[in-house]
């Protein structure tokens, strides 16, 4: 393909690339041609992918291994034909070096939408430099990138940011949010220093980290209360051994304006009733919970009356969901505790299709147990009718 072919397009809605390149070998200097040619013709869109999947076993996927190094010079300072700025609102990069000099950033302030996925940022000097462009940024993520030992959002940077995403970022060791306008955070990785002051930030993600100490003090979990106390939506994922765990580090943290909890709980054997007699303690002004299992293996016998947590009436709990489930026992003991415990209650969903988050606060859908209809939806349905029909609920069990 040569740019020869192209000169008489006028404009360029989305440049997207997927193929390998490295720094100053094979194709680099077309590529760089491309996104030229592109910014020139006024492109919304850069998707670049820079290591193809059949090539990862293939070569070094290390940034010391010679990345493609993005040409911030193009975007950063190009000027259209009638003087505007840059067009480019979307920026999503993988497998490259992205560095921008102060000189060469001006670009990116049209910026609404930046991901990177392994890209190595060089120095915290070059993300600051990058940051304090990016005047129009409402979506920013950064996943398993390189060089990122501490990142600051703070003022004057970013101040139209709505949503952070930072994912197994391993070098990271601090982040710091100083922001107005920040609504939602999604976090995935170690244990790490917290410093927010962001009053609009009401919305957070994260599974429970998998090393065993932070399995033992549930972070980032228990250190939610105190960095946002305003926090209003909840979600979180949680691995087969954390029901102990929960049950034990709940009791002693509150979440006060929690109103939308979403919990994605893994078992391999039986679920445990008892975590979430805790949460209900823990979020005394939840109004909607939604509990997405997986039950990979549980021997059924009878619901057990005996061991139950003590009772306990929540008074704001007005809607549960619960998806995943199989029909297990021990997950219908989790449906009838709440039915007898949330007494304002109004309407209990079950759906045995299990909600499976993606990222970017998008979620998919699983696929029903195979004998759902045959056998799980009877069995769930003779024990949850009774119970709802004394509590007065609506109960859909699909």
């Amino acid at each position: 393909m040569y740019l020869s072919h192209v000169e008489e397009v006028q404009k360029i809605d989305k440049l997207k690339v997927c193929f390998t390149f490295r720094h100053n070998e094979y194709g680099s200097t077309d590529l760089d041609r491309w996104i030229r040619f592109a910014v020139e013709k006024n492109v919304e869109e850069i998707d670049l992918c820079l290591l193809e999947e059949n090539h990862h076993h293939q070569i070094n996927a290390s940034p010391n291994d010679g990345y493609y190094v993005f040409p911030c010079e193009v975007v950063g300072n190009y000027e259209g034909e009638s003087g505007s700025k840059s067009f480019l609102k979307s920026l999503r990069l993988a497998h490259c070096v992205l560095a921008p000099h102060m000189l060469h950033n001006l670009g990116f302030s049209t910026l609404t939408t930046m991901e990177l996925f392994k890209v190595d940022l060089k120095s915290e000097l070059h993300i600051q430099i990058l940051l304090s462009s990016c005047s129009n940024l409402e979506f920013f993520g950064l996943s398993e990138c390189y060089n990122m030992k501490n990142l600051k959002i703070e003022h004057p940077y970013c101040q139209k940011l709505k949503y952070l995403k930072v994912k197994l970022c391993q070098e990271l060791k601090k982040l710091v949010l100083y922001s107005t306008s920040l609504e939602a955070l999604e976090f995935k990785g170690s244990k790490i220093e917290f410093v927010f002051d962001a009053p609009r930030l009401k919305t957070f993600y994260s599974p429970v980290s998998d090393t065993d100490a932070c399995h033992k003090e549930l972070w980032p979990v228990f250190r939610l209360p105190i960095d946002i106390p305003q926090l209003e939506t909840l979600i979180m994922e949680c691995s087969c051994n954390m029901g102990k765990v929960m049950t034990n580090r709940l009791p002693t943290l509150t979440f006060p304006c929690l109103r939308h909890l979403e919990v994605i709980k893994v078992s391999t054997q039986r679920q445990d009733l008892w975590w979430v007699a805790r949460i209900l303690k823990a979020c005394p002004m939840l109004q909607r919970l939604e509990l997405h299992l997986k039950t990979y293996l549980c021997i059924d016998d009878d619901v057990r009356e005996r061991g139950w947590p003590p009772k306990f009436e929540h008074n704001h709990l007005k809607e549960v969901v619960i998806t995943g489930i199989k029909g297990y026992l021990c997950e219908i003991e989790i449906a009838i505790y709440l039915l007898r415990n949330a007494i304002s209650l109004e309407k209990m969903t079950i759906d045995p299709r299990a909600k499976v988050y993606t990222e970017n606060g998008k979620w998919g859908q699983a696929e029903a147990f195979g004998n759902w209809s045959r056998v799980g939806k009877p069995k769930v349905h003779r024990h949850l009718k009774q119970e709802a029909n004394s509590s007065a609920v609506e109960l859909l069990i699909k």
